[in-house]
């Protein structure tokens, strides 16, 4: 779970979330990833972020059948994990944060993803001179 979602905890290390807070926050968790999917693949028009998506089903078998985003009345907002309300709760907690611009939070979720990256590259490196 851990490997998942680590670019959405990525910056909480400090926080010490155990694997069955996690697993309780796992709806949340997964809100999350497709948020920040979401503003990876943004180019500015239609924000498909979490206030913005309704769910389309089959009327006849109750099936989901995708994602409808015609409606941009939830404005443009983002799901991810809140410090304050970490370091006050103890637990994963979530907040929607206004979005920034498209250019951004293509910056945020890049420098994200590079913490994540070197930080795997420097584990890596340790587990080779440990050999």
């Amino acid at each position: 779970m851990r490997e998942r979602y680590k670019y959405i905890i990525a910056g909480f290390e400090d926080f010490n979330f155990t694997d069955k807070q996690l697993q309780l926050a796992v709806f949340s968790l997964e809100n999350a990833r497709l948020d920040m999917e979401s503003c990876m693949a943004c180019k500015g028009d239609a924000c498909k972020c979490l206030v913005n998506r309704r769910a389309i089903y089959d009327y006849k078998t109750g099936e989901f059948v995708g994602w409808d985003y015609s409606k941009q009345d939830g404005g443009r907002f983002y799901y991810a994990l809140s410090p304050e309300g970490c370091a006050v709760t103890k637990h994963p907690n979530f907040v929607l944060f206004e979005c920034p611009g498209v250019v951004n939070r293509k910056e945020e979720i890049s420098a994200i993803l590079r913490r994540v990256r070197n930080r795997e590259e420097r584990r890596e490196k340790v587990q080779l001179y440990e050999r």
